[in-house]
């Protein structure tokens, strides 16, 4: 062998060295922190883990992770979690949060799947369950069917036929170090029931700010919040709760609206009429509720704080979105009266006033006539048009574009929009909305 061909031989054979040295330091420091959370746990859980494995990308993964908690029967199981920064260095040298020595990663990924609770007897005995993966200590959440709004236990999921709750998540985040800003984003997606995703954008932050542990105020720049409830999952669950309550489905989906809507009252929000026929359809169809932030320019923190609810929607950009249809009307007040009721202050506390607040209300509805020409107004609402020859439309209104008026209907799998010409329209009926309050 010639001199040449060994020093490429001795170069290729120290490469591959390096190679491997490089992914041991990478296993090592991986299988080092798993071990020191599995001794940080042992006071209150007992956490064992199978393989790991690394790659030269900065990701590791660690499979077949199993917690026993020491007071709580049964365990929950995690197919996987994979970490991930994009850079093989940090994931060696690895980096710990509480010490301020480094600045974290710019970038990094943590992705949690096939995560199950089983949901036994014994379990169910000693946790409840909500929608969204909480676990609370029995006795605070009480049967979801009696709540304010969508929330689950785990003896309703097993009523409808679960005999686990699964689910995958995923948080990750980035630094624009050039641009001083950081993108987060965290998504959930509990298994035939419901999934969400919210990211949000900060601006004026640096890696260094969070390495150093500087007390630093960012600015928000942009947010977005979507949550979608499977539609089959929905229908079932209404359909329990409303057999349970002695209720018809609609009877069962008015009261989650008052019970809502009282439940803002009482802490001084009276909502508009968009806010809660928003609500109403989002009850009705399931599907996708979207809150959109986006300000003309990124807010500070103290600016947030500050915020009165007259210029709240128009500073922050809010938009929010049912099954992909724009609300228009964003619309809420503060009573200051039930306002100080809630926070129990003021001439009209409790200690101050022998009349407390309305707890719930009494919903009805009507259709009344109006004016063709005034149609536009009433973008967002349950209308009736009645074409010159023509069948009825009902639907909610969602546009008027081109002299035309779009009217969305549900159908069996899915949305139907009609399109009625203003000129053709022979008249005009709008649903209102009528709460009388129920002391």
């Amino acid at each position: 062998m010639s001199l040449k061909l060994k020093h490429i031989f001795l170069i290729l054979l120290l490469g591959v060295f390096l190679l491997g040295l490089f992914k041991l330091a990478m296993y090592w420091r991986v299988k080092t922190a798993m071990d020191d959370l599995v001794e940080e746990a042992r006071p209150t859980a007992q956490i064992t883990y199978g393989g790991i494995s690394t790659d030269l990308t900065g990701a590791a993964t660690v499979e077949d992770i199993r917690v026993q908690p020491l007071d709580v029967p049964g365990e929950v199981e995690v197919a996987r979690v994979r970490f991930s920064s994009g850079d093989p260095l940090a994931l060696a040298m690895g980096w710990d949060w509480r010490s301020g020595d480094r600045p974290p990663p710019e970038q990094m990924s943590l992705t949690v799947q096939g995560m199950r609770v089983a949901l036994d007897e014994q379990m169910l005995e000693s946790l409840q369950l909500q929608a969204g993966g909480q676990l609370m200590p029995d006795g605070e959440a009480g049967d979801a069917c009696q709540g304010a709004g969508f929330s689950l236990d785990g003896r309703i999921l097993q009523d409808l036929g679960f005999e686990s709750l699964e689910m995958d998540m995923n948080f990750e985040y980035q630094f624009n170090t050039l641009a001083e800003t950081l993108e987060a984003r965290v998504a959930f997606d509990l298994y035939d029931i419901e999934s969400g995703e919210m990211s949000v954008e900060l601006a004026g932050i640096l890696p260094e700010d969070v390495g150093a542990q500087r007390t630093t105020l960012p600015a928000l720049a942009n947010a977005d919040l979507q949550v979608v409830v499977e539609r089959e999952f929905g229908d079932r669950y209404m359909k329990l709760c409303a057999e349970r309550a002695g209720l018809t489905a609609d009877a069962y989906r008015e009261r989650l609206l008052e019970d809502m809507q009282a439940g803002f009252a009482q802490v001084g929000v009276v909502l508009g009429q968009g806010l809660m026929v928003a609500m109403e359809e989002l009850y009705r169809d399931w599907g996708e509720l979207r809150i959109r932030v986006l300000p003309e320019k990124p807010l500070g923190m103290l600016q947030l704080m500050t915020l009165s609810p007259d210029t709240l929607v128009s500073t922050l950009g809010l938009s929010l979105y049912v099954n992909d249809r724009l609300i228009p009307d964003l619309g809420f007040r503060f009573d200051p009266q039930l306002l100080q009721q809630g926070l129990g202050v003021g001439p009209g506390s409790p200690q101050g006033s022998a009349e407390a607040p309305p707890k719930r209300v009494r919903i009805t509805r009507h259709y009344r006539s109006i004016p063709v020409g005034s149609l536009e107004q009433h973008l967002g609402s349950q209308v009736r048009i009645k074409p010159l020859n023509q069948p009825v439309r009902s639907g909610t209104l969602t546009a008027i574009v081109d002299g035309e008026a779009l009217v969305e209907q549900r159908s069996f799998g899915g949305k139907l929009t009609s399109y009625v010409s203003m000129q053709e329209i022979e008249s005009v009926e709008v649903q209102e909305v009528v709460r009388t309050p129920l002391r």
